[in-house]
């Protein structure tokens, strides 16, 4: 996986990375986000990944970034701050 973008989250006291990237084969064409929870000292926890048919790159990352927020949620996981990377979904007008 390229990964495009980390989130850094914190359940409790720790500090969890969370790392995402959507993808399309063709623009638009078959397309999958996956994203990697990962522990402050880079131990993956858990992986979490969606085909989603027939989209366009930019929908692909902005599902990867939406995905791994909710399944960070769902482990306990509170959003702290982003580190964009190259996501077009931080430059949208």
């Amino acid at each position: 996986m390229h990964y495009v973008g980390t989130v850094t989250v914190v359940p409790n006291t720790r500090s969890y990375t969370l790392q995402f990237d959507g993808a399309s084969s063709g623009n638009p064409g078959p397309a999958g986000a996956g994203a990697v929870l990962l522990s402050e000292n880079g131990t993956v926890l858990y992986r979490f990944r969606e085909g989603l048919g027939y989209q366009t790159n930019n929908v692909a990352e902005y599902r990867a970034l939406i995905l791994g927020l909710k399944q960070a949620i769902r482990k306990g996981c509170m959003y702290e701050h982003h580190y964009p990377g190259r996501l077009p979904a931080c430059y949208q007008p």
